[in-house]
């Protein structure tokens, strides 16, 4: 004999289930493209710390060849000037304003401004860009890729990407720097 009523019935029905995986499925489709940008922004975040301190210890050099009467040979040194239109974004009078790579465009002014000790060995393998002052003795900005994403000028402007915060975390670029408008 069958058992009718509540005591009869165990476990879920079919209906149930599906109610349950749909529902399911739907917060993962509205959570997932969030933890993702989360995570981008978090990488970026990490680009952008350890630009920063590059950014650091390149000024801690400039600092150490000013008090040495030694920025003559950071502005000997071969690095080509900053675009014109860029200097805007530093505010002022930067027409000495220059910029170097570990990529081999002005290279003897980066060996200046982060010799090995100063970088804590986190240079080899990775892209990073200064932009310096050797008439006002400062750092600029600094551009940091882990990737394979060389960095440089052109007559255009920064290669391979602008400032902004949106299109460096796109391009997994780390910055230190004033901002763009």
């Amino acid at each position: 004999m069958q058992q009718r009523g509540p005591a009869a019935r165990r476990g879920f029905t079919l209906m149930e289930t599906l109610a349950v995986v749909a529902l399911i499925v739907v917060l993962l489709a509205v959570a997932l493209p969030s933890l993702g940008k989360a995570g981008r922004e978090l990488r970026g975040a990490e680009l952008d710390a350890d630009a920063q301190t590059l950014l650091a210890a390149a000024q801690s050099s400039m600092e150490r060849l000013a008090a040495a009467s030694r920025l003559d040979e950071l502005a000997a040194a071969g690095a080509p000037a900053i675009p014109a239109d860029n200097n805007a974004l530093f505010g002022g009078d930067t027409a000495s304003a220059r910029w170097a790579t570990n990529d081999g465009v002005g290279s003897g002014a980066f060996a200046l401004l982060l010799p090995e000790s100063g970088a804590d060995g986190a240079l080899p393998d990775h892209h990073v860009l200064i932009e310096f002052d050797p008439a006002a003795a400062k750092v600029l900005g600094v551009f940091y890729s882990e990737g394979d994403l060389p960095l440089g000028y052109s007559g255009s402007g920064l290669l391979p990407v602008s400032r902004g915060k949106d299109a460096r975390r796109a391009a997994g670029l780390g910055y230190c720097g004033p901002e763009s408008s």
